[in-house]
This record gives C-alpha cells, sequence and structure tokens, in this order.
C-alpha cells in the first residue's frame, strides 16, 4: 500500500533471496519492479548477483517485504524473505509511541509498571473522550 508517511526514522532494511538473478540483467529488472510496486516505499535497493540476495531500504508503514517478493514472483523471479527488516521496525516505533503515552489519562500521569493495563486505561479514556463509546 503507498501512502505518505514522512517519519524518516521508519526506514528499514529488509532482504530478500532472488533465485532469479544471474546477471546484470536480471539486476536492472529486480531493481525497476521494486521501485515500481510501491514509489513512495522502496528508497534504495541493492544486489548482490553472486549471492542472489537484493537488500531493500522500505518504509514498512508504506510497504511490507512480502509484497515485494509476491510482485517478484509474479514475474518468475523466485523469491522469497530471508530478512524482514519492517518487523523489527514496527515494534521499535509502536514501542516508543506506547511508552510515551502510556501513562498519560488527559492530564494526569500515572506510575503504573503495567504498561497493558495503562494502555487500556489510556485507549478507554480517549475512546469514550473523542468517540464516545
Amino acid at each position: 500500500q503507498d501512502g505518505n508517511n514522512d517519519n524518516k526514522f521508519a526506514i528499514c532494511r529488509s532482504q530478500l533471496y532472488v533465485q532469479g538473478i544471474c546477471c546484470p540483467t536480471e539486476v536492472t529488472m529486480v531493481t525497476n519492479i521494486l521501485y515500481k510496486t510501491s514509489k513512495s516505499g522502496v528508497q534504495n535497493v541493492r544486489i548482490n548477483i553472486t549471492s542472489r540476495i537484493v537488500y531493500i531500504d522500505h518504509d514498512p508503514y508504506n510497504v511490507i517485504i512480502q509484497t515485494l517478493a509476491e510482485r517478484l514472483n509474479e514475474e518468475g523471479f523466485g523469491a522469497h524473505v530471508k530478512k524482514d527488516g519492517g518487523s523489527k521496525e514496527a515494534i521499535r516505533q509502536i514501542t516508543q509511541y506506547c511508552l510515551s503515552i502510556v501513562c498519560r489519562v488527559g492530564d494526569r500521569y500515572y506510575d503504573i509498571p503495567d504498561h497493558g493495563v495503562c494502555a487500556i486505561i489510556t485507549l478507554t479514556y480517549y475512546m469514550n473522550t473523542f468517540i464516545g463509546f
């Protein structure tokens, strides 16, 4: 999915193993397919022909690595995910966000060691206040 995420910290590096890469011609084809699949999500592509590893710097909020592998497979390249850097980035971003708001309810701050309970309190507060549940 393409989107407009301006968070420069969301860029991660993933790896695909691509069986169908054996020469510079395939390097150009693979690179073009990856950039065209997600115009705003793929930032950089590097390919090691010898190991058949494709290194992709991408925004996991705009494009997931599995989507890129599937697109290459549609073209017959035999790609599979070797490393999903987006999963770690997503966890880091969510953790950072949750830790910054998890113990704030309205104008009050709570020091509750169980972040799960605090997150539920925060979510419930915002749902009641802003959405009307």
